[in-house]
């Protein structure tokens, strides 16, 4: 089922925020985080020679809390944390947003999972030195697993924390948010919508 308006969102859902370097004032130090991010995964091995647009700069989790929807990210300055999705879009800038479905709709028991993996995480800090090295294979040591290993001991970056809230499992190491919506859609999963998130709230 396409989502038409928020209330169509479940827990589960995975948001994927289109890169905006305008969006919501950045400050130029987010600015520079967008832009590499954005440009690495078009610097891609299997990207190359491709004429590619921005790709998705950031992912988040819907997650309902007694009814109300709520996306659960990490973040730079507060760590892992939940915000109401609407306040969430406003903050934002009311960015084009895509949200990917698993066609298996979850079973109550795995939508408790994701929700407890989510809460279990929330704090821990935005591993950006780390994270980074995953991201843009710099690891010197040429052992993904240390980076990994750091990773899941010092924090988690947005992409990471998508992947780690699910029940069907996703390699982390490398994983830019792009590539991400590339394994869920190549994973029995399709996009629900694709459009601003605002228009969500439209009556």
């Amino acid at each position: 089922m396409l989502i038409k308006h928020w209330t169509d969102i479940k827990t589960g859902d995975r948001l994927f925020k289109d890169t905006d370097f305008n969006d919501k004032g950045k400050n130029f130090f987010m600015k520079i985080v967008t832009w590499v991010i954005s440009h690495a995964q078009n610097l891609r091995k299997e990207n190359r020679g491709k004429k590619l647009g921005d790709g998705a700069d950031h992912t988040e989790t819907f997650i309902r809390i007694n009814g109300e929807l709520f996306v659960f990210s990490a973040t730079k300055d507060k760590g892992v944390r939940p915000m109401p999705f609407h306040r969430w879009v406003v903050q934002e800038g009311n960015p084009k947003i895509e949200i990917i479905r698993r066609r298996i709709p979850y079973s109550t028991i795995e939508k408790k999972m994701i929700t407890n993996m989510a809460f279990q995480d929330l704090g821990l800090p935005y591993a950006l030195k780390a994270g980074s090295k995953a991201l843009l294979g710099k690891d010197k040591k040429g052992n993904i697993d240390e980076v990994e290993a750091d990773i899941e001991s010092r924090g988690m970056i947005c992409s990471e924390t998508t992947a780690r809230w699910d029940i069907d499992k996703y390699d982390w190491p490398e994983m830019l948010p792009k590539r991400l919506k590339e394994l869920y859609l190549q994973n029995d999963a399709s996009v629900a919508f694709f459009g601003r998130g605002l228009t969500l709230y439209k009556i």
